[in-house]
């Protein structure tokens, strides 16, 4: 849980507490349990009602006090494991952690956050949260410096502010980066690069961007295409960069008009073009078995449907592949797409119905219960099924052990009045055996 401590204090070397107020909050600032603690002054230490740090109470509330030690230990006592203290400031942190340290122990177990930083990035105008709260409208009780109002006024400007109030324990801070390699951090950018040649910055070699012998470079440079790279540059002799094929010239096709467009795409389709396939071998084929190109520099050639299922280049979404759209394989993927799309719509429609139904026929089920309580009758229904719009099925047990639905003939003269068009049968169950289930026998069967 949240917690919000305001803490006022003596003394600027050493720290002699005067006052402390903790108030434990839910998510959106609902006060669940406070704790107002004052401390009356030590020996050397005079009460001073001038002091900001005594603002708001008499010398013998003071007076009355716990002791510095006493008010720490009691605020530890109150504290739950799983509570973050939210104070103001910074000052406030140090001179919680310094009175832990004095009294409790060396290791401060809480999680602190310095609130007054949330509220800033809010847009609030301010130097204090009095000044903020008023500046949205509120009036803050005071006076200022009195640790019971401070809370208050700090649980209404977060309030105000619509914060959320949220564990820091929920939310650990995330691990320190590792660092990387120069060769590493190569790699991150060659793989976010858009560039289908690479080379090291005062090189005179260029590589491809699989290649491996350029990621110890300090600063590298890249070109989506041959003729730029080696402009000015010669090829790696291991990875051997190529220039790109020349692939069979594409058109936009859409879907044909008039009986003309729908022959000269028939035509297109069975027109034999010899290509080169992608990993290096050619053959002739059909256009229309042609699924697309890739345009990678390492492999580059045309796809079929065994090689688009091999590299998965649709699931990957791979930026080198390019379709050809005058094969019929993409026109039958859209409709397979839509046929998938419309049959999920339907069973998603068919389950919305029969939860429809089923709470129609619950609701039914608990209205004709009430019907037999009120006649004290010794029927129970066990369940209620739709035949038609104006035929029901009740299936019911009772305490006779045998079919004695003209007994309640006080309870079909009720639905009759309350449903007129609406006609039921009344089916007492039975058992695997033949015999009619009696109420004590439905109850028993284990569920």
């Amino acid at each position: 849980m949240i917690v919000l401590v305001d803490i006022e204090w003596v003394g600027d070397n050493e720290k002699h507490m005067t006052q402390l107020s903790a108030m434990r909050v839910t998510t959106f600032w609902w006060a669940m349990d406070r704790l107002d603690i004052l401390v009356r002054p030590e020996d050397g230490c005079a009460y001073d009602p001038d002091h900001v740090a005594y603002g708001g109470y008499p010398e013998a509330r003071f007076a009355e006090g716990m002791t510095e030690e006493e008010g720490i230990v009691s605020f530890a006592e109150w504290l739950q494991p799983d509570d973050t203290i939210w104070v103001w400031a910074s000052a406030n942190r140090s001179c919680l952690q310094e009175l832990w340290h004095k009294y409790i122990s060396d290791e401060f177990p809480m999680v602190t956050v310095q609130s007054g930083r949330l509220a800033s990035r809010q847009g609030c105008t301010g130097a204090s949260p009095y000044d903020m709260l008023s500046s949205l409208g509120k009036d803050p009780p005071y006076p200022e410096h009195r640790s019971a109002n401070d809370i208050e006024v700090l649980c209404h400007l977060f309030n105000k502010l619509n914060l959320v109030a949220r564990n820091a324990r929920s939310t650990p801070p995330s691990p320190p980066k590792p660092k990387l390699s120069r060769r590493e951090r190569n790699m991150i950018w060659v793989k976010k690069a858009p560039f289908n040649f690479v080379y090291v910055s005062g090189s005179e070699v260029f590589h491809t961007r699989e290649c491996k012998h350029f990621l110890n470079g300090k600063l590298l440079l890249g070109s989506k295409y041959y003729d730029t790279a080696a402009k000015n540059h010669r090829p790696c002799m291991f990875c051997n960069p190529a220039p790109p094929v020349q692939l069979p010239e594409l058109r936009a096709w859409t879907l044909p008009r008039t009986s003309a467009e729908a022959e000269a795409l028939r035509k297109r389709r069975n027109e034999i073009v010899r290509v080169r396939m992608l990993g290096g071998t050619t053959q002739e084929m059909r256009m229309g078995k042609i699924l697309g190109w890739c345009h990678c520099a390492l492999h580059p050639g045309a796809i079929s449907k065994c090689i688009l299922d091999q590299h998965k280049c649709l699931n990957k979404s791979c930026s080198h592949f390019q379709k050809n759209e005058a094969s019929t394989y993409w026109e039958a993927l859209e409709n397979e797409q839509r046929a998938k799309e419309k049959q999920k719509r339907k069973k998603q429609a068919a389950k919305e119905q029969r939860s429809r139904e089923n709470d129609i026929l619950q609701f039914t089920k608990d209205t004709w219960q009430s019907y037999i309580n009120d006649l004290d009758y010794d029927m129970t229904i066990v369940r209620v099924a739709r035949l038609n719009s104006w035929m029901y099925t009740v299936f019911y047990v009772s305490d006779n052990p045998f079919a004695d639905g003209n007994r309640y003939p006080a309870f079909l003269q009720r639905v009759r009045e309350t449903s007129p068009r609406i006609s039921i049968r009344l089916r007492h169950i039975r058992a695997m055996d033949g015999s009619f289930v009696t109420t004590e026998q439905y109850h028993a069967r284990p569920r």
